[in-house]
């Protein structure tokens, strides 16, 4: 039975979480990408990249996870450095054509000799988004250690270069650095983990903003955080109120209808409360398609501003959109 959103706000759903005992010889969750946004020059062992204002760039301490250990962000794109020296991952099978000498050999302006492989998974992960990398070779005589630049949107021609022309090559001296930027004072104290949550700079209404068959409008005197990729996840301030709104997967949903969520009766609504904090403010709604197997997922999730029926005239602007809706906000022309 589909529920009323005023008697919702009367009687939410309680979740409770429970603590689980931690298994012995567990293997122990990465630490954080910690990072700062520009405008800063950013040094690593054997590289240096100029990150804008509008870019961040993180990094990865004692990870367990092989790469990426720096990872710039920059618009829609994304790029992640990883320096080792040449034998430390012989055995590593995403780097084997590298290693065995089947690379592709190409000269590129502002890197030199660059290898270009394919990267083999098998087993490993075969939904990871890195597809291609590009390695510098080692430098024996300044003790430069090779370096590995991936992005999940390289796809092996010549629409790469811009991205890797963004780093440059060689021996902390001949790069001006002084020290890799991760290690210093300044960095710990300006980073944080959440860099990578939205992009730095907030966005004015009105506009609709869209991704994987859903849209919401941000209205006049509004303001919304975007994120870097594609991720289907918008943070919208109202006044006091501020709003996350994320979903997915809509466009796979069978039969879809345009238009309001609210008015689809196939799309059932639930409400929760956070009851660790104040239940009036954090709280959440999630949309989802009863009839589809899962596909068809939407929640909003109030972080500041007391609950009202202002609450269900926020929920009236998510619609389930077509691939090609003109009214779709340029994220990637930004």
């Amino acid at each position: 039975m589909r529920r009323s959103l005023f008697a919702m706000a009367g009687c939410a759903a309680f979740v409770a979480q429970i603590a689980l005992p931690a298994l012995a010889g567990a293997t122990p969750p990465p630490p954080p990408l910690r990072g700062v946004n520009g405008p800063i020059q950013y040094c690593g062992e054997g590289f240096a990249i100029d990150v804008a204002a509008d870019d961040a760039i993180a990094y990865r301490t004692g990870s367990w996870i092989t790469y990426p250990a720096h990872r710039l962000m920059t618009g829609t794109d994304e790029l992640n450095i990883e320096t080792f020296a040449d034998d430390r991952y012989r055995g590593f099978r995403p780097y084997r054509e590298y290693y065995d000498g089947e690379g592709v050999e190409l000269d590129i302006l502002g890197l030199g000799t660059v290898y270009r492989v394919s990267l083999h998974y098998d087993e490993i992960d075969i939904n990871s988004r890195f597809r291609i990398a590009y390695l510098v070779r080692a430098e024996a005589e300044s003790g430069r250690p090779t370096v590995a630049l991936l992005s999940g949107g390289f796809d092996g021609t010549e629409n790469d270069f811009p991205l890797l022309q963004r780093v440059r090559i060689g021996s902390m001296e001949a790069l001006g650095c002084a020290e890799p930027t991760a290690q210093t004072a300044a960095f710990a104290a300006a980073s944080r983990d959440d860099i990578f949550n939205h992009r730095p700079n907030s966005y004015p209404g009105p506009m609709f903003l869209c991704d994987r068959g859903y849209g919401v409008h941000v209205r006049a005197g509004e303001e919304a955080l975007l994120p870097w990729l594609p991720t289907g996840s918008f943070i919208i301030r109202s006044g006091e109120t501020i709003a996350r709104v994320s979903g997915g997967s809509w466009h796979r949903a069978p039969e879809p209808r345009f238009g309001p969520m609210v008015e689809d009766h196939r799309i059932d609504i639930e409400f929760q409360f956070d009851w660790r904090r104040n239940p009036s403010q954090y709280r959440s709604y999630t949309f989802f398609r009863t009839d589809s197997d899962g596909y068809g997922r939407s929640t909003v999730r109030f972080v500041r501003g007391d609950m009202s029926a202002d609450d269900l005239d926020f929920l009236r602007r998510l619609e389930v959109i077509g691939e090609d809706d003109e009214r779709c906000f340029d994220v990637d022309g930004l």
